[in-house]
């Protein structure tokens, strides 16, 4: 069987086609589109004309792939700027009209429990540790936050620090101040697990930004490729990113338009959490949304096999 499946976040779409084999599924296409529903939802509420005609194009892009490569099967899945664009419904019905594929819509914590699917597979915390994982998932539009071990899921939630959304502050420091203010809250969500002896002593980071925070801790830092980085590295990061304007970002670091402004508001909040909970290393992951997508399908094609035996 093969399968597209579709990411479209804030700040990007993303899209992949895979083929299934006997020991899962293998990527066959992979695909970016740079749509920035956030830009129009986090200032206006709604997506306006020339994002729809953009959006509307790029799904009849993945129609053609489908069609092109026998792809059956879609799974379309839309997270924070869709989700709260008021006119969100027209446009899934525009889009299903013209390709006949549908978008989900799905909660934050919808999210954070995919995403803990994409990595279930790298969190060494045993079922009965005292300690604990915390996933974090920056995105455009909301950061999710999972606090986790190898067996479960003990908490999820959503905040609204998304990396396009901090971007409509006026200055650097109207953002960082935005974020300081989340401090409370996110300690005040952790704070019922973090009794006692009961401390977090793995960091799982994933989505588009950490890839890329993966590839600056060797460009700025002179550092050999790793999966993982320190809060001090993050910091130097992040230090050596606001010296520079957007264009001297693209330039010197060789980051994509699209990525250049928002890798600025994720470093800061990935940083910021690693300090207000004595975080000392992160894994930078290259998972996110699609793969806990993916993950969630597999398992569900074994339980189907399973149950026909």
């Amino acid at each position: 069987m093969n399968i597209l499946l579709v990411d479209l976040g804030s700040n990007a779409m993303r899209a992949s086609t895979y083929s299934s084999t006997p020991k899962g599924f293998r990527k066959v296409h992979d695909l970016r589109f740079p749509i920035r529903l956030g830009d129009d939802v986090f200032k206006n509420g709604t997506i306006g004309k020339s994002l729809i005609e953009e959006l509307t194009q790029s799904f009849k892009e993945l129609f053609l792939l489908c069609v092109n490569n026998n792809v059956p099967y879609v799974m379309a899945m839309a997270t924070s700027a869709l989700r709260e664009a008021k006119n969100s419904q027209q446009i899934i019905t525009h889009i299903e009209k013209i390709t006949g594929i549908k978008i989900n819509l799905i909660s934050g914590i919808t999210e954070a429990k995919l995403v803990y699917q994409s990595v279930k597979k790298k969190i060494t915390t045993p079922k009965n540790s005292k300690n604990f994982t915390l996933l974090i998932d920056m995105g455009g539009g909301s950061c999710e936050m999972v606090l986790c071990n190898k067996e479960k899921i003990f908490a999820a939630q959503s905040f609204a620090l998304g990396t396009v959304r901090l971007l409509e502050q006026k200055n650097l420091f109207q953002m960082e101040k935005i974020v300081q203010n989340h401090k409370k809250k996110m300690i005040t969500f952790l704070a019922p697990y973090l009794k006692k002896d009961n401390k977090i002593t793995m960091a799982i980071g994933t989505g588009g930004n950490f890839r890329v925070l993966r590839k600056l801790r060797k460009k700025i830092l002179k550092k050999r490729e790793s999966a993982q980085s320190t809060k001090k590295e993050l910091e130097k990061i992040y230090q050596q990113l606001i010296q520079k304007d957007y264009l001297e970002r693209i330039k010197d670091f060789d980051l994509k338009p699209d990525r250049s402004d928002v890798i600025v508001p994720a470093t800061y909040v990935i940083k910021c959490i690693m300090q207000w909970f004595n975080i000392n290393k992160i894994m930078l992951s290259d998972q996110g949304l699609k793969e806990g997508m993916l993950e969630s399908l597999h398992q569900e094609l074994i339980w189907i096999q399973r149950r026909l035996h």
